[in-house]
């Protein structure tokens, strides 16, 4: 399951950058919404991550955090990265930084068994 969403965050990413080429220009969202977190289903954990930009000092800085059914912060990591980057490419760095920081947990998790 884990090189299935790396397979699709890998595949998107290619798509995404393939569309932006054909349009010439950055992609831009002229809608902002509103997106209420929601509790992972028993037995599951949730990974969510998110990005800030901090263009001034030529950085981004990237967040992640697994939670349980309960909302349990099971582990977490931040880690910035030196750039400036588009908001969307930077959220896919961000996608990109939880999916590794999650197999990491994975195969710390199973090396302990």
């Amino acid at each position: 399951m884990p090189l299935d969403v790396i397979s699709d965050a890998g595949s998107f990413q290619n798509k995404f950058q393939q569309a932006k080429y054909k349009i010439g220009h950055p992609i831009r969202s002229s809608k902002m919404s509103v997106i209420r977190w929601e509790l992972p289903h028993p037995g599951r954990l949730k990974l969510n991550v998110d990005v800030a930009c901090f263009f001034d000092q030529g950085f981004i800085g990237i967040g992640a955090i697994i939670r349980d059914a309960t909302g349990i912060v099971c582990a977490a990591m931040s880690k910035r990265i030196n750039g400036l980057f588009e908001s969307l490419t930077a959220e896919l760095l961000a996608l990109r930084e939880g999916i590794r920081f999650i197999i990491q947990v994975i195969e710390s998790d199973l090396v302990s068994y």
